[in-house]
């Protein structure tokens, strides 16, 4: 028994869905992160969800890697003595030689806000 047999070609195909994002990209001004979204060329979020169940596997590294070393890496001057950052190698409050590390845009942008409210802010550097 032969009869016809009907085709039709699916509009979602996979390639259309994929969403890959190399270095080069829209960035927010703010936090100098990806911005989020296929259409604005974005990646795909790290979203709390994500960041929970890594540390429920115990997961650090990808934790680190993910929220601070492949988003938005910055390296900021920071004094060992007074625990405070510096714009320039020599801390303005006691006169000794500022540290360089690495930390995230949103740590910085952070401890900016709350010196903008008065809260000196110190990081215990390890």
């Amino acid at each position: 028994m032969m009869g016809m047999c009907w085709y039709g070609r699916m509009e979602q195909l996979a390639a259309g869905k994929a969403m890959v994002r190399t270095d080069k990209g829209p960035r927010d001004p703010l936090l100098g992160a990806p911005v989020r979204g296929r259409k604005a060329g974005g990646g795909i979020k790290w979203g709390t969800m994500e960041y929970n169940a890594a540390i429920a596997h115990g997961a650090v590294e990808i934790v680190r890697e993910r929220t601070r070393d492949t988003c938005d890496p910055v390296e900021s001057l920071y004094c060992p003595h007074c625990l405070i950052p510096s714009p320039t190698s020599v801390c303005a409050a006691c006169r000794g030689r500022c540290q360089r590390i690495e930390t995230s845009r949103a740590t910085e942008l952070m401890l900016n806000e709350l010196a903008c409210q008065g809260v000196c802010a110190r990081l215990t550097l390890t």
